[in-house]
């Protein structure tokens, strides 16, 4: 199965229960097992979900401007290569 450039998750909605959820398994799994922080973005760089260990000070919404960034660099240089 190929990758399908035409599809979109723009109109996929997180209930308040999924988010919940996702962002206890960010802390159960990631956080108490030594992560510092994690972050779950869309592609336009909307944080999510996050979580961090309280010792966290960095600026998480350029962070995630920067990765949807980084991304959708990369993307673009693999369908011209």
């Amino acid at each position: 199965m190929g990758y399908d450039d035409n599809v979109t998750f723009t109109d996929y909605t997180l209930g308040q229960e999924q988010l919940e959820l996702i962002e206890n398994v960010l802390e159960s799994d990631l956080i108490k097992s030594g992560v510092h922080s994690a972050l779950l973005i869309d592609m336009a760089g909307n944080i999510i979900a996050q979580r961090d260990n309280g010792k966290c000070d960095h600026d998480l919404y350029s962070l995630a401007a920067l990765a949807s960034a980084n991304f959708a660099a990369v993307d673009t240089m693999a369908k011209i290569v």
